[in-house]
């Protein structure tokens, strides 16, 4: 289903909740968690009341639409869940029964019966959360984002998630420890396409269900995340697709190239080799990739998408064990079975605390992906991970690749270094600049978005129509094809990394440049004289060409706070 439609079944879906919440919130001792889910419907139908109206006015095009219907599509699914474990605890649905008590202690092993099986993910609290999570997710969206700020939404859903991590749980975790040889029914994401972003870091374990015997005892993956505490790089995948998604149609030209597209996609290109200098969008356009793939092979469960994010600020965390399991969590959570190896180290844990080495990852990773007939592996900025004679990680992480099954199709970005070269051994390259269009869309956006800076440049464009155009073409033309998001000069990204002293050298003069470019009438490749200096406020004091020649100025000065940090 498209967004519009998605939202219009949550929405019914939600409604429903808040009547059958009525009829069961007089249960006597009714957990505290039903309460909260309870008093967070009415948010939930608001924030998607929003959420319609933004799609009506605004008519996304369909790079936005696939962006945002996966978020969409777990909230229906989640409610829908919600729906159904109220059906069963529901007192008039008990008392055709020949039930009739209305204490919790009636109704407790109901509930028990539906969410024990299913995993922790499952209690209405946790389902309301994630719904929460996901809901915030949208609400920053560009999309969305006006519509939200102007009622306090973003602000409205984080309370509500932080009252939901904290209120005393419906069943205690005790109740999913399991037994020796239960028979247990995983649930796992529709989209097999890996964890989907949440905006905080909860456990995705959602969709359709497939029972396994477990041989040992209910296998709900807590037990492997003990042991190597994998890395979650779904907190930078969602930050770098925000940045992605304020610049309509970013990274298009990457994703209609031969070589992407044809080759490594669609064809039988196992590695494609993805280079380019600091400052050229590589993470971003990492996050687009990862979006594309997982919307368009949303509905085939046989092909996933998993990825792995390096950034040298988490070297202490950079081990082969836990890159390893990061990769098969993603892959399990999207899986129809859970492969005989996973089940192997999952028993000898269980029976004897035996703890699974580099090569028993390696061998339960391609164990799982057996069931797959394509898995597509996006590695961000290998240049970043861990390279040092201790841990050999990066040697063992590119050895483990070179052992993956031929389903396996590779996408690594990292600067031009010919060492990686060599260690990838790629099929493909494709350099990465920052695309011309994608970085005035971006630069044009920002200073929309900024009524003071726009204010500035409307003023610019009394004196001379073409103002706005020329400042975005000196700006983009001073990058280098270095595509670093304008905010960051305001804000810094978390999760992006660059050299700010090159983004200052280079950008911030561009700026002050173009007012002097304007006032000449000067081209891109023609020279101007120094614009002559003026004391106290610019703005207030000149007027013409050298008012416009100080807004650029004053633009540059905004934009240029060599103090900040850009984005990679």
């Amino acid at each position: 289903m498209d967004p519009l439609s998605i939202t219009a079944s949550t929405i019914t879906v939600i409604q429903s909740l808040i009547a059958a919440y009525d009829t069961i919130k007089h249960i006597k001792d009714l957990p505290k968690a039903f309460a909260e889910v309870g008093r967070n419907l009415p948010l939930v139908n608001e924030t998607l009341d929003l959420a319609q109206q933004a799609l009506v006015a605004d008519k996304p095009d369909e790079n936005v639409q696939s962006a945002i219907q996966p978020a969409l599509a777990d909230c229906l699914k989640r409610a829908k869940t919600i729906k159904d474990i109220f059906g069963e605890i529901e007192p008039g649905h008990q008392q055709e029964k020949g039930g009739g008590a209305r204490e919790w202690s009636a109704f407790a092993r109901f509930y028990r019966k539906k969410v024990v099986p299913l995993g922790k993910a499952h209690k209405v609290e946790a389902l309301m959360r994630d719904i929460l999570s996901r809901l915030k997710v949208l609400a920053i969206h560009h999309v969305f984002k006006a519509h939200a700020e102007s009622l306090g939404q973003i602000e409205k859903l984080e309370s509500a998630i932080r009252a939901l991590a904290e209120v005393e749980p419906s069943l205690p975790d005790s109740e999913f420890d399991g037994g020796p040889g239960t028979n247990v029914t995983q649930h796992i994401s529709d989209s097999g396409r890996g964890l989907v972003s949440t905006g905080n870091h909860s456990e995705i374990s959602m969709g359709n269900t497939t029972k396994y015997h477990s041989g040992g005892g209910a296998m709900n993956f807590e037990w492997l995340r003990h042991l190597s505490k994998p890395l979650d790089f779904e907190k930078t995948h969602a930050e770098s697709l925000q940045i992605a998604q304020r610049t309509p149609k970013a990274g298009r030209w990457f994703l209609n190239s031969t070589e992407f597209k044809e080759q490594w996609r669609d064809g039988s290109l196992r590695k494609l080799w993805c280079h380019g200098i600091p400052g050229t969008g590589k993470t971003v356009l990492s996050s687009i990739v990862i979006n594309h793939l997982r919307a368009r092979f949303s509905s085939n469960p046989e092909i996933a998408c998993v990825y792995i994010y390096f950034d040298h600020r988490q070297h202490k965390d950079h081990r082969l064990a836990k890159l390893l399991c990061s990769v098969i969590l993603q892959l399990s959570h999207g899986a129809k079975h859970l492969s005989g190896k996973i089940q192997e180290a999952h028993g000898a844990w269980k029976s004897t605390r035996q703890m699974p080495c580099e090569r028993d990852y390696l061998k339960m990773l391609k164990s799982q992906a057996k069931g797959f007939t394509r898995i597509f592996f996006v590695v961000d900025a290998l240049d970043e991970c861990l390279d040092d004679l201790e841990t050999n990680t990066l040697d063992g992480f590119l050895g483990a690749c070179r052992e993956l099954p031929d389903n396996f199709r590779l996408l690594f970005t990292s600067r031009p270094v010919n060492r990686f070269k060599t260690l990838i051994e790629p099929g493909r390259e494709l350099p990465i600049a920052a695309d011309d269009g994608d970085i005035k869309a971006y630069l044009g956006r920002f200073i929309e978005s900024r009524p003071q800076l726009n204010g500035m440049v409307d003023k610019g464009c009394k004196a001379n129509p073409s103002f706005r155009e020329k400042t975005l073409e000196t700006i983009t033309d001073k990058s280098h094809g270095m595509q670093v998001p304008p905010r960051a000069f305001t804000h810094p990204i978390p999760g992006l990394r660059s050299q700010p002293g090159r983004v200052q050298e280079r950008v911030g003069p561009a700026v002050n440049e173009s007012g002097r470019r304007v006032r000449h009438g000067l081209g891109p490749d023609q020279e101007a004289g120094p614009a002559p200096a003026a004391a106290g406020d610019e703005g207030a004091q000149l007027a013409g060409p050298r008012r416009e020649a100080a807004l650029h100025r004053r633009a540059g000065a905004r934009l240029g706070d060599p103090q900040r940090r850009g984005g990679a």
